[in-house]
């Protein structure tokens, strides 16, 4: 294993393996009083599996994200491998024919299509309150700034409500280059989906978060509505509405509730689901706040600048806190694959022949261990006609090789039923 030259490997606990053992045993679909022995998992992969290094390397990107360039997987060329789910496999296949075993997925579907979208803009447009707060949002980032930039920051409250209330004489922006893509791919494959809004204002401001909020209005498939009657009407035809959190609350239990319950009293919804904005998200911290939260499943567990398998695995988990040494009742779904990683310029910037040979790799390999092709795509990024059509590929392809299409919440919910079934008789980890 590659360490910093300063840190010392944490020692993997009892209560540790054994959440391996169970994990394995889960995934295997082996009841927990089947007989059946199973071999430990080799130590590497229980280190990359409970993220064993992102306890021990301090440092961090510019982002404050455990980004690839200090992962082992990808140092040692792997990341693009699901070194434990293939192990996994290769154990299913030495169990003898007397192992009684549940399906991995729903119906006979050999694999899982987990489709996502962080709600970053429902459009590609910016109304005049989003550019207003997009320019206190840049000033409040500079480190200087000239006193008409500190006028306008002191005006901004009384402006912005003057504004505010002038809203309904607005020009509503157009969601279809947009948020009406990504719902008609779902549509045409009869797939739904999870999509993670975030709220405005944040309780604590970033130079990285997004500009709108509830009342925002868009023109949504020929219909004037708000931003909160999109989320709605999601969640009413089955989609998973959930949060997507600011950059601050990755690490901030207040400012994670903040935006959590702010999200509830505009829909009226109960949001369990999420995924950090920017990928921010601390395996050391966050999974704990998620939980604290009330959040049941979470969905961050992947790269901004590069695709794959962050943890070895692609398939649905209980999350693991080493620092507590204790399972938390979070189930994690890691994300294999993003539009950003894809194409951006300060990722693998790839053209779109390229990125599809790409796609097809990661997902020949999930589909070779039984595990979930969760991909994100954002809905504005959609616009772009190279990340619609990589984005409508994917989909296709998963299908036709006998996919189950199913939102983030579909998938926990799958999981807690399959886990209840395995588990056995009385109090044990795996209960649901």
């Amino acid at each position: 294993m590659l360490q910093d030259v300063h840190e010392e490997p944490i020692p993997v606990s009892a209560a540790a393996r054994r959440h391996v053992e169970l994990t394995v045993r889960s995934w295997l679909g082996l009841p927990e009083d089947d007989p059946t022995p199973v071999p430990a998992m080799p130590e590497r992969l229980v280190r990359l599996f409970l993220r064993s290094e992102e306890w021990e390397i301090a440092s961090r990107d510019q982002w404050g994200n455990f980004e690839h360039g200090l992962a082992d997987n990808a140092l040692r060329g792997a990341l693009w491998e699901p070194e434990v789910d293939q192990w996994v496999e290769a154990v299913g296949r030495q169990l003898p024919s007397t192992a009684r075993r549940l399906p991995m997925w729903p119906h006979g579907h050999r694999f899982a299509l987990c489709l996502s979208h962080d709600v970053d803009a429902i459009s590609t447009q910016y109304s005049r309150l989003q550019l207003l707060r997009l320019k206190r949002r840049e000033l409040l980032a500079r480190a200087t700034r000239s006193k008409e930039e500190e006028r306008f920051l002191s005006d901004f409250p009384r402006a912005y409500s003057l504004l505010a209330a002038g809203r309904g004489n607005d020009v509503a922006s157009a969601t279809s280059e947009s948020m009406e893509r990504a719902i008609a791919v779902e549509d045409e494959f009869g797939i739904r989906g999870s999509y993670f809004f975030p709220v405005w204002p944040p309780r604590e401001d970033s130079p990285y978060d997004c500009l709108y909020e509830a009342d925002d209005r868009y023109t949504y498939r020929g219909r004037q509505m708000t931003a909160r009657d999109i989320m709605i009407e999601l969640a009413q035809q089955g989609h998973d509405v959930g949060l997507h959190g600011g950059y601050h609350t990755a690490l901030k239990l207040e400012n994670f509730l903040h935006e959590k319950h702010l999200l509830e009293d505009e829909t009226g919804l109960s949001i369990t689901t999420t995924r950090q904005h920017w990928l921010h998200w601390d395996a050391r911290i966050t999974p704990r706040l998620h939980q604290q939260a009330g959040i049941t499943a979470d969905s961050t567990l992947g790269y901004n600048r590069n695709v794959g398998f962050r943890a070895g695995t692609s398939k649905p988990y209980r999350f693991f806190d080493v620092g507590q040494d204790c399972v938390l009742d979070l189930i994690e779904l890691p994300m294999v694959l993003m539009d950003g990683s894809v194409f951006s310029t300060v990722a693998l910037e790839m053209d779109l022949a390229r990125s599809k040979r790409l796609a097809k790799r990661i997902i020949d390999s999930t589909i070779a261990t039984e595990g979930c092709v969760s991909l994100l795509f954002h809905p504005e990024n959609l616009a772009d006609p190279d990340t619609f059509a990589l984005y409508r590929w994917c989909v296709a392809y998963c299908m036709e090789q006998g996919a189950w299409g199913a939102s983030v919440k579909q998938i926990e919910l799958w999981w807690r039923e399959r886990l209840a079934k395995l588990a056995a008789a009385g109090d044990t980890e795996v209960a649901a």
